[in-house]
């Protein structure tokens, strides 16, 4: 399968065609780039390509939710980590106690939520019992 304009080149960047005496000029960057696609496609072994979807749509449909999803998530950890990694010891060691501090504060509040949902819990059986006779 040949194009037009790709026998026969000299360095000016101008392609003659041999069989049609046409000639057309193109930059030497793209002849160069079509002598690369050229030279591909020979030797790549041919394919039955029929029906089969484009690359680029076998990717996107391929990649789900999850993928992107732990992607990002991979660079907000490094970045994270690299933050981290930038920080002074005494600075690292006061982040610690306040985070240790939150988690305390948070198990507390956890805890209490529990025994109040609980109690609220046996209220509404005891309403739902009394509703019942």
């Amino acid at each position: 399968m040949s194009r037009p304009g790709t026998k026969g080149s000299n360095p000016s960047g101008k392609v003659m065609n041999a069989d049609d005496g046409i000639q057309e000029v193109v930059p030497l960057s793209l002849q160069k780039l079509r002598e690369l696609a050229d030279s591909l496609r020979s030797s790549m072994p041919e394919e039955n390509n029929v029906g089969s979807p484009s690359p680029s749509r076998v990717g996107r449909k391929g990649r789900s939710r999850q993928d992107r999803s732990r992607k990002r998530q991979v660079a907000m950890d490094q970045g994270m980590q690299s933050q981290l990694g930038a920080m002074e010891v005494e600075s690292l060691q006061a982040m610690v106690k306040q985070t240790e501090a939150k988690l305390q504060e948070l198990s507390v509040e956890h805890d209490r939520m529990i025994a109040e949902g609980k109690e609220q819990q046996q209220v509404c059986a005891v309403r739902s019992k009394e509703g019942m006779e």
